[in-house]
């Protein structure tokens, strides 16, 4: 691949809303400077969650796709799995927006739990992400993540690195 240099900004831009919403709902965080406060550490979690459910409904459009264009991959068992797995992180993901929506209209930025630690350098780098986690740093298991059971909701840890001002903030959210 030919790599190009590009500005942190566009490489780091989300496209999951539109400039209105995009511009409204992030106020606190594109046009204040961080001061790690709830509201901050909400938006960028909620950021984060968004970032990962875009990509999924994503995975979910390319599956459906897929499956018009060759619809004997759905007697593939791995293709079948796959789909699966795609609805249940849908459901799943759509349950956490429904939450995430719900506590940012009623300005409920209590409802994580945060933790919050500034390394003395920056880097070159944001990140906005969220994932599961199936063990504990001891390999004890605390859920399990490949349950096909719809009624299983997998809570998500969610992450955000970026630089201000000549460090680095690493906020982890649940």
């Amino acid at each position: 691949p030919e790599f190009k240099k590009m500005s942190r900004n566009k490489a780091s831009t989300f496209f999951g809303f539109c400039d209105y919403h995009d511009t409204e709902v992030f106020k606190p965080i594109e046009l204040v400077p961080f001061q790690n406060t709830p509201e901050q550490h909400f938006l960028l979690a909620y950021r984060g969650f968004c970032v990962a459910y875009h990509k999924v409904i994503r995975k979910m459009n390319t599956i459906r796709n897929s499956a018009k264009q060759f619809p004997e991959s759905l007697l593939n068992p791995v293709t079948v799995n796959m789909y699966r797995v795609a609805q249940l992180d849908m459901k799943d993901d759509k349950i956490e927006f429904n939450n995430f929506t719900d506590d940012l209209r009623n300005k409920n930025y209590s409802c994580l739990e945060t933790f919050s630690y500034t390394l003395n350098h920056e880097v070159n780098f944001a990140v906005s992400s969220c994932f599961a986690i199936s063990e504990d740093m001891n390999s004890k298991p605390l859920q399990d993540i490949h349950d096909l059971n719809e009624d299983v909701l997998i809570p998500r840890a969610l992450v955000n690195i970026f630089p201000n001002e000549r460090k680095t903030v690493i906020i982890l959210s649940y």
